[in-house]
């Protein structure tokens, strides 16, 4: 029987292709609105085939028909996905309605194995198919669940029953008596008119085919005669077929004189000849020759199935037999049955390529203690071992053949998989020694612990994985649920121990995603799960209650890894962490801490509501001595992640990664920072952000003040490792991201410093925008210290831009705009074209370093390579009051040309409304105008609404420059947003913009904001708005 892995494989695909419909953060938190829930509901809550195996190899007729013989009892296995298990009546509908009345057939839903249903047949019923006009086996399955009455869909079978031709018996060439004598091939030929008592027609009735080295001769198989001729000629009608001329090359009468080819004499015997079967001679008219001279004899029937054997006047030596386990090699022992069943098979071939046909394989077992066991088998062996070691050999013989050289598998272990099944309603202890819970499906432990324990103590050494499948939720034992976790167990409900050797530990949820909950808190603490193995790979699983606290000063490690503290590598897939909590640890990981050169690896996972805190209370207890390093994750070796959401967790930056971090796609979003030493959302040493969207993180009030650290992320880059081979030079890679919406006091979207030996930082087609800083200024100067874009630290520089970047829209708390913050003398790398980048730029400059007309000051390295067509203008926005311009060099500078340059600083674009107060009621709608005012500095300009450019005179003759205002508007409750609303520019009139806010369902004062967005900076105007019960 195959394992359950293999009879899983098409639910599993199927399930994973779910990710094509839905993002790894809609998967747990799934828009049930959209076909997703359809489909995640049909692939969960129902059943169906998913593919089907025979219990042997049958031939395909001419049509792709597979053809089952009735030579013995044969089963089709149906693998179904089933995750919720249901009990089935299954159901075999033949197409020829007649076939159902034959009585030798079932169809049942495995016992223990709900996901297989299995469709036998007796050899008896195969028979007597075969005795009837039609042979046509195919029908429908359908699967019936009684409990709720529901049939699943339907799967079709083709499928006939026909027995393949037997094929002739000890061919060999002899010498007849004629003058330059010729060979004459005898050989026995089956008797294919003969009927087995109880049945109608012959069994080979349909073989009319004799294929003689290409040519055809017919067979008369439907009925008897005497002797049995081979015909010339074949034809069918409706009275039947029919064959005549009889061929003179075939003889049932033994010529005279034959002699004998082989050095033994040996002549062949015509009344030797196997029951059911006539001696026959084919004249062939061939002279004796010392050439190689073969033949291929091949009798076929009418679906096309065939059998074919091949002779040579010169003895051929068979190819040895394949014996399919290889020397040295371990091999896992069916589940169920404890043993491993092998093959033993022949190609058909002799060792110069010709076909020999069917051979009898010879094989002999030893297994470890010199105990031999010894058989053959026609065509192929398969042999049953238990576990243990083996050796095995086999060679293969065949009448006028000479025989294989032996073959030889030496040193072949079987052993019985490592598969524990793990349940709450399992029991790890028996009532005597016979009694012993076994671990398997139908007799689970009840802890992981247990089931680890078994394999350590029972293992082979040298086994490579040990699987655990949980059947139910995980909960702590009656006894573990009174008290607090040993440090012998690492503070937690399950502990992974180390092995002797380095075995694959799987932690699974099975037929569905199953939760480990340690269900602790506050008064009795402890983790979920404490990992000392080097390979642990946790897959489809919810875990939950962890509370790992310290009470003490000294051992604040006891605390680390809230859910998960782990001191080697491992593994995660498919899993959600959530509701866990890290107080007072050394360095923290609300849900996950990985010790130092330990890798984590997660991929389709998500982190939601975990917390590393701090709890002081006791007064004896001093708060330097702990952290709150990763609310969700802190690693201090490598990380990679793959499609995962890390949500709503607080602490001391959500994702904290000493070593490298490889963040592939996902989500940090909406994490809160305690504390202002790291980031709100990620900190991280070197590494690939490619594709994150980075999110609504944000520092608490208490922290505001001195956030100095990064909103969406905190990049320390100290290294010169390399992360990506193409960009051998770069340390850290933000590529394709998405980083906005979050708030600390600077760099509220990054805050980035670097070492001098450090690589560089890439920055390639990402935006980073609405990020807000808690700080304004007073004058232009103090926004160096309060970036909301991107702040870089003071006299840090090692930032490359590539792509298209959109760094604009970040503002300090006042509105002013704060994008992107370089120190005094600092240059941006520009690494090839910025396409249609949007990127707003300031630097403090002294007196000595500010431009004058015709003297810009340089910004940038490299711009002109990639950008020479195009003016800096067009990609930056100097934000300290001066223009931009290129240098001689043709670098992207700050410069002033006589005071006639402006920045987008200067420009001001609002919108005012003749109304004095905005108002409806519940349950309506209201559209409402507005009037356009824009001005630069002390300018008055004009905007027109048809280009939506600005122009210095109200006939719209002379435009500001070829910039647009770009409009939106929205509608808040307090500080959270209501719905974006839609800005229409009217055709005619003095109002330019129309709003329309849609009913409300509640009674508030609502604000409304409409945004005017020019060159990069976005301004707002607001508005109350009323919503009145009438």
């Amino acid at each position: 029987m195959k394992s359950l892995l293999s009879k899983k494989c098409s639910f599993i695909f199927s399930l994973l292709s779910l990710s094509l419909f839905v993002s790894c953060g809609d998967f747990f938190s799934p828009d049930w609105g959209t076909p997703a829930k359809e489909f995640f509901k049909e692939y969960t809550e129902t059943s169906a085939v998913m593919q089907l195996e025979y219990d042997a190899e049958f031939p395909k007729n001419k049509d792709g028909i597979v053809c089952i013989p009735c030579n013995d009892d044969h089963s089709i296995t149906f693998y179904l996905r089933n995750p919720q298990n249901y009990t089935l009546a299954p159901h075999y509908e033949f197409k020829d309605s007649f076939v159902s009345d034959i009585q030798g057939y079932t169809f049942v839903q495995d016992a223990e194995d709900k996901s297989l249903v299995k469709l036998s047949f007796t050899k008896e019923f195969l028979r007597t198919l075969e005795d009837r006009d039609s042979n046509d086996l195919s029908g429908t399955v359908s699967l019936y669940e009684p409990k709720s009455g529901r049939v699943f869909d339907h799967f079709e079978v083709s499928l006939h029953a026909n027995s393949a031709p037997p094929e002739i018996k000890s061919p060999c060439f002899q010498l007849s008596d004629a003058s330059d004598g010729e060979y004459v091939v005898c050989f026995y030929f089956p008797k294919l008119f003969l009927t087995e008592q109880g049945y109608n027609n012959p069994l080979h009735r349909d073989n009319y085919q004799f294929i003689v080295n290409g040519h055809t001769y017919y067979i008369k198989a439907w009925e008897a005669e005497s002797p049995i001729s081979i015909y010339e000629n074949y034809t069918e009608d409706e009275s039947g077929p029919s064959v005549s001329n009889p061929s003179s090359y075939f003889t049932t009468t033994a010529p005279t004189g034959l002699t004998s080819l082989r050095a033994d004499g040996f002549v062949f015997d015509p009344s030797a000849a196997p029951d059911g079967y006539v001696a026959m001679y084919y004249l062939t008219g061939q002279q004796q020759s010392p050439n190689d001279i073969r033949y291929t004899f091949t009798i076929r029937d009418r679906e096309g199935l065939s059998n074919s054997i091949a002779i040579s006047n010169k003895a051929q030596q068979l190819n040895p037999p394949n014996i399919q386990v290889a020397s040295n090699q371990s091999y896992a022992a069916d589940e169920y049955t404890g043993r491993y069943t092998l093959s033993i098979s022949h190609d058909g071939l002799c060792t110069d390529g010709s076909s020999c046909g069917a051979v009898t394989i010879h094989y002999t077992i030893t297994d470890s203690t010199g105990r031999t066991t010894t058989g053959s088998a026609n065509g192929s062996a398969r042999i049953s071992l238990a576990s243990g070691t083996y050796t095995i050999s086999s060679y293969a013989t065949k009448d006028y053949y000479i025989a294989s050289e032996s073959v030889e598998s030496t040193s072949v272990k079987i052993f019985s998989p490592a598969i524990y099944y793990v349940s709450n309603q399992g029991r790890d202890v028996g009532d005597s020694p016979e009694d012993e819970p076994t671990g398997a499906i139908t007799d689970p432990f009840r802890t992981i612990n247990h089931a680890l324990e078994v394999f350590r103590i029972n293992g082979i050494v040298g086994v490579a994985a040990c699987e655990i499948r949980l059947l139910t939720d995980i909960t702590p034992t009656e006894e573990q649920a009174e008290r607090a976790f040993e440090d012998s167990e690492g503070n937690a409900l399950i502990y992974i121990p180390p092995f002797s050797w380095n075995p694959a530990i799987f932690i699974r949820g099975y037929n569905g995603k199953r939760t480990i909950d340690a269900k602790r808190n506050e008064t009795i603490s402890g983790r979920v799960i404490y990992n000392v193995c080097n390979n642990l790979t946790l897959e489809n699983l919810v875990i939950t209650g962890g509370y790992a606290k310290n009470c003490t000063d000294t051992y604040a490690e006891q605390a680390d890894g809230g859910a998960i503290y782990s001191q080697a590598n491992i593994s995660l897939t498919d899993c959600v962490i959530q509701n866990n909590i890290s107080c007072n640890a050394y360095s923290g990981g609300g849900a996950i801490y990985v010790d130092s050169g330990n890798t984590l690896t997660m991929t389709r996972c998500t982190l939601s509501n975990n917390e590393a805190c701090l709890d002081c209370s006791d007064p004896n207890l001093d708060p330097d001595s702990f952290s709150i390093g990763g609310g969700a994750i802190y690693a201090g070796g490598d990380c990679t992640l793959t499609d995962c959401t890390i949500s709503e967790n607080i602490g001391q930056g959500a994702l904290v990664v000493d070593g490298i971090l490889r963040m592939k796609g996902g989500k940090v979003t909406n994490n809160k920072a305690t504390e202002t030493y790291l980031a709100a959302g990620i900190y991280m040493s070197t590494g690939i952000l490619d594709g994150v969207e980075i999110s609504g993180n944000y520092f608490a009030p208490t922290a505001e003040s001195g956030s100095f650290n990064g909103g969406g992320v905190k990049i320390n880059n100290q290294s010169e490792v390399t992360v990506d081979p193409s960009e051998p030079d770069a340390s850290v890679i933000i590529r394709n991201c998405t980083i906005k919406n979050n708030k600390a006091n600077s760099g509220a979207g990054v805050c980035y410093e670097d070492a001098s030996s450090a690589g560089y930082c890439l920055i390639e087609n990402t935006t980073i925008t609405q990020n807000t800083s808690y700080m304004g200024y007073s004058v232009p100067s103090d926004v160096g210290d309060f970036a909301a874009g991107i702040y870089v630290a003071l006299n840090h520089d090692k930032i490359k831009l590539r792509g298209t970047n959109i760094i604009t829209g970040n503002t300090l708390n006042d509105g002013k705009a704060a994008d992107l913050k370089l120190s005094e003398g600092k240059k941006l790398i520009i690494g090839g074209s910025l396409g249609k980048s949007k990127i707003g730029i300031y630097m403090p400059l002294s007196d000595s370093n500010k431009p004058t007309p015709g003297t810009p000051f340089a910004f940038t390295q490299n711009y002109a390579i990639a950008n020479s067509s195009v003016a800096p203008g067009e990609y930056f926005i100097a934000e300290n009051g001066l223009g931009i311009a290129a240098n001689t060099s043709g670098e992207a500078s700050f410069a002033v040309s006589g005071g006639s340059l402006y920045s987008a600083l200067d420009y001001r674009v609002s919108v005012s409304s003749s109304q004095s107060e905005l108002k409806t009621v519940l349950g309506k709608s209201k559209t409402y105008t507005f009037k356009v005012s824009a001005s630069r500095k002390e300018e008055d300009l004009y905007y027109n609404r048809q280009d939506k450019k600005l122009y210095l005179d109200a006939q719209m003759q002379n435009p500001v420059n070829d910039e647009k205002v770009n409009w939106s508007a929205a509608l808040f409750s307090g500080g959270y947003k209501v719905s974006d609303l839609e800005v229409t520019t009217s055709a005619s009139g003095t109002p330019e913009l129309s709003i329309t806010v849609p009913a409300q369902s509640f009674e508030d004062t609502y604000t409304l904001k409409v945004y005017a967005n020019y060159m990069g900076i976005t301004t707002d105007s607001n508005f109350t708005y009323s919503v009145k019960d009438p």
